[in-house]
């Protein structure tokens, strides 16, 4: 319970936090808004009143003074309020109009009712005291036109009444939003946190939920901890398949190797003392036996440790510039003699001058290694051995191809496992770790190992894509 209580409580807050930010900035905004927009009242206050001072102004200069103080007199019996004033104040003393100005004036001026202006006690009580006027001089006189800011009062009061109910709504609208986002997110947190824990628990098929049409962070996040998890849990299937490859293929080796020194104990226990010693030759041949299975069994020991060193990624691999074609001219002049000893043929197809990729000089060199060894070793006799590298459309190659017995399309997946041997091949030596240390190195480089049917034969590829 006080789990969920602090999740909501996270959540609440979060929500909070955001509406609160949301909210600073739209009231600072609307600030903004809302003094932008009394401004442009106010000038278009200016603007009236200004129209409608030069308009008198031109009915005193085409009809003359009597028709200026006329016009004004008809104004002011339809406006009863005080909403706007107009007045005309003589320079003889003169007055004409309901307000009188303490001072005349021309052009725009703010005007504060009892400072600047006095007005009769007609005007209308709702009208805050300020007024928005415009003053013309004439020869006899000036020409006061002002408006009462009431209606720039009740234009941002309807303003400022239209943005508070809209931002409360908002404010209400944006937190429920950020809640329920808050709170779908601390879900998926809290799934990743249970993969994990089950992970951490020995769990390694656990996964983090993904979803192919989002590409937020905590997706991505997610993406980032099944790869990981997948990369563990293939070490610890490799971990767990070493130990059962150990115990499974070493076994023969070692049995042999004691069943043959007990023969040689058993001889020499048989064989009366004043008889002699044990044969030499006897002897000899089953020593050098024991010896050839001590080093098979210490080359599968190398053989493991080396692969499982490039699949667990203990192996750090030195980047840098390979070029195929300078390493299969070194290879082919190592491997041609041994091929020639054993009655083959080694040919070396180069198509271009250079094929650089980015990799491990000394893995990649092993890895062709690995492939020129085996079909040496498992070719037959005058079989004719093809070392290729190039360049295929947006791929670089390196590729190895005999002629020999080939193995089964069906097979061509089972082979690179740890220890598998095809049936025909059982009888020769070899520790069936070759092509697993290929496509190890292959994966490590980011390529891709192929074994295709060279009709007759086998070919196979490494392949490095753009």
């Amino acid at each position: 319970m006080s789990s969920i209580s602090q999740r909501f409580t996270s959540s609440v807050g979060f929500a909070a936090l955001i509406t609160g930010v949301f909210a600073i900035a739209t009231t600072l905004a609307a600030w903004i808004a809302v003094s932008l927009h009394k401004q442009e009242l106010v000038q278009r206050l200016f603007f009236d009143t200004q129209y409608q001072a030069e308009s008198l102004q031109r009915v005193y200069q085409h009809r003359g003074l009597e028709e200026l103080l006329s016009q004004i007199d008809f104004q002011l019996t339809y406006d009863d309020q005080g909403a706007m004033l107009v007045a005309f104040h003589g320079k003889n003393g003169a007055h004409v109009g309901d307000s009188f100005i303490s001072e005349p004036f021309v052009h725009q001026r703010v005007l504060q009712v009892g400072k600047d202006i006095t007005l009769p006690e007609k005007i209308d009580e709702e009208s805050d005291g300020t007024y928005f006027g415009y003053g013309v001089e004439t020869p006899d006189g000036w020409i006061l036109v002002a408006r009462d800011s009431r209606w720039v009062t009740d234009s941002q009061e309807v303003l400022e009444q239209s943005i508070l109910w809209g931002l409360a709504a908002s404010m209400v609208l944006i937190a429920l939003v950020v809640f329920y986002i808050a709170r779908f997110n601390e879900r998926r947190v809290q799934s990743i946190r249970s993969v994990l824990t089950k992970a951490a628990a020995g769990n390694m098929a656990a996964r983090c939920e993904v979803s192919p049409d989002t590409g937020d962070a905590l997706n991505q996040v997610s993406v980032g901890i099944n790869q990981t998890l997948d990369h563990l849990q293939r070490s610890m299937e490799s971990l767990r398949q070493v130990s059962a490859d150990i115990a499974h293929d070493l076994r023969r080796p070692l049995t042999r190797l004691r069943l043959k020194l007990e023969q040689v104990q058993l001889q020499g226990n048989l064989d009366p003392p004043n008889e002699g010693e044990i044969d030499s030759h006897l002897e000899s041949g089953i020593l050098a036996t024991a010896l050839d299975d001590i080093d098979q069994v210490s080359t599968t020991f190398d053989a493991i440790l080396r692969l499982a060193q490039i699949e667990s990624g203990a192996q750090t691999i030195a980047r840098k510039p390979v070029d195929l074609v300078q390493l299969s001219h070194e290879l082919y002049d190592l491997f041609v003699a041994v091929a020639e000893d054993n009655q083959q043929t080694l040919t070396l197809q180069i198509q271009c001058p250079a094929v650089f990729v980015n990799g491990d000089i000394d893995l990649i060199r092993q890895a062709v290694i690995n492939l020129l060894d085996n079909s040496i070793r498992y070719a037959e006799p005058n079989a004719n051995i093809i070392l290729r590298c190039g360049v295929d459309d947006d791929r670089r190659y390196i590729q190895v191809q005999d002629n020999g017995p080939g193995i089964r399309t069906e097979l061509h997946e089972k082979v690179t496992d740890r220890f598998f041997r095809v049936d025909s091949s059982r009888h020769l030596a070899g520790t069936g770790l070759g092509l697993s240390l290929v496509k190890a190195i292959a994966q490590r480089h980011d390529a891709e190992l192929r074994l295709e049917d060279g009709k007759p034969g086998l070919a196979v590829t490494v392949i490095w894509r753009n």
